[in-house]
């Protein structure tokens, strides 16, 4: 059986709602709240288990803690507004949650200057582990497109967000690239690309096979197009193109027009209580 769960200032929370909390003031050391998602509520530790204990009233709730910037690191950060997610959770006493707020991914938010002008409102895009001490960048799942597609439906089915190093999101977001030989899918630790005409093959595809990556630095060749330079040189006709440096990619949103942003109160309303997706009480999955 599930009870309501009331706060003193009678608003109701549920599961995954963004709550502010706080120990007892006696025992706090005059730092600000603490931000976190509510990921269940549990029965008194000495509860029975099993059915029985479903018809206890609920004292504790596990929480998945957000982190400030300044929690993390020396860094000045001018934006209170600003989280860092983080995967790590923890059992506290119900009593320590104090008001509803909210926390949404920072590219949901088509109004950035009118969400922080309201108030109890939060955003992020990127998540800290306390365990290694590190800092991954944080993505929709949607956004994810360098995968087979019975492994892409299965991540957006379960998770929200994708968790991954800022050096590998490049890769995940880019369209999915295929082996040239056997037109399956190229896992980026397995691929080698062409330097000249840009195509993916397995190491294993290629003859004779590869062993390991080339050194940083160094470029790698497909058979095909190695032959047409060494005729290209044969028949001196080559010409070496000046090089153009790629654009590096992004995942900034697009630059938004100058001028004071409307006003949508319905919009951000309806972008603060999006439904998110959660597999095994955590939205992201990490991608690496």
């Amino acid at each position: 059986m599930s009870f309501p769960v009331y706060l003193k200032n009678g608003d109701q929370v549920k599961v995954n709602d963004h709550v502010y909390c706080s120990p007892s003031w006696d025992t706090r050391d005059g730092t600000p709240y603490s931000v976190a998602r509510i990921m269940q509520f549990l029965p008194p530790a000495d509860a029975p288990k099993g059915e029985e204990g479903k018809n206890y009233l609920y004292t504790r709730v596990r929480l998945a803690w957000y982190y400030r910037p300044s929690d993390v690191s020396d860094r000045p950060v001018a934006d209170s507004r600003l989280l860092l997610a983080a995967i790590y959770s923890e059992v506290c006493d119900i009593n320590q949650l104090r008001a509803k707020c909210h926390v949404v991914h920072r590219d949901k938010i088509s109004d950035l200057s009118g969400w922080k002008k309201r108030p109890d409102r939060f955003y992020f895009n990127r998540l800290f582990d306390p365990y290694i001490k590190k800092e991954f960048e944080v993505i929709p799942s949607q956004n994810v497109r360098n995968l087979p597609d019975s492994i892409r439906d299965v991540l957006i089915s379960r998770y929200e967000y994708v968790v991954a190093e800022k050096e590998v999101i490049p890769d995940l977001t880019d369209h999915v690239r295929l082996c040239d030989s056997c037109q399956g899918w190229c896992p980026s630790p397995d691929t080698v690309q062409c330097d000249r005409c840009k195509r993916y093959f397995h190491m294993r595809c290629v003859q004779p096979p590869l062993m390991a990556k080339p050194s940083r630095g160094y470029g790698w060749t497909c058979a095909p197009c190695s032959r047409k330079h060494e005729q290209e040189v044969d028949s001196h006709e080559i010409r070496h193109p000046t090089p153009v440096p790629p654009k590096p990619k992004s995942n900034l949103p697009a630059p938004r027009g100058r001028g004071r942003p409307r006003k949508d109160r319905s919009l951000a309303e309806k972008q603060e209580n999006l439904p998110v997706k959660h597999f095994n009480l955590w939205p992201f999955r990490y991608f690496g």
